[in-house]
């Protein structure tokens, strides 16, 4: 399995979007990215595509992977929404939940104008 990042700075956001497949053990070094290329652009607000995203993983890896965004986010908090398609709703909720009970303003959409009205708004 493999993915490709790839990063729009945009006037009021970055729009990170994945493409490709993940599987386990996957989600923390993807996150990883995804943090580094809002961290070499800092915009005030992150969109987060994953609709062209194969998800594989258990909702026990987004638990971990949430756990360690203390160490890896180092302090980030940006307002994020993230758009995935039906098909990865499940997992994508999941996470949405658990970063929210974190304390991580983040939003999953299904359409990427809503997404960025919600970022917007």
């Amino acid at each position: 399995m493999s993915y490709e990042v790839r990063t729009e700075v945009k006037p009021d956001h970055l729009r990170v979007v994945i493409s490709g497949a993940i599987g386990p053990g996957m989600a923390a070094p993807l996150a990883g990215e995804v943090i580094e290329a809002y961290r070499r652009e800092p915009l005030p607000l992150l969109l987060v595509d994953v609709r062209g995203l194969a998800i594989q993983v258990e909702p026990s890896e987004a638990l971990q992977l949430v756990e360690s965004y203390p160490e890896t986010a180092k302090g980030l908090r940006v307002k994020t929404a993230v758009v995935c398609a039906d098909k990865n709703a499940d997992v994508v909720r999941f996470y949405e939940m658990v970063t929210q009970n974190r304390g991580y303003p983040t939003e999953v959409f299904m359409e990427v104008e809503a997404a960025l009205s919600w970022l917007r708004g």
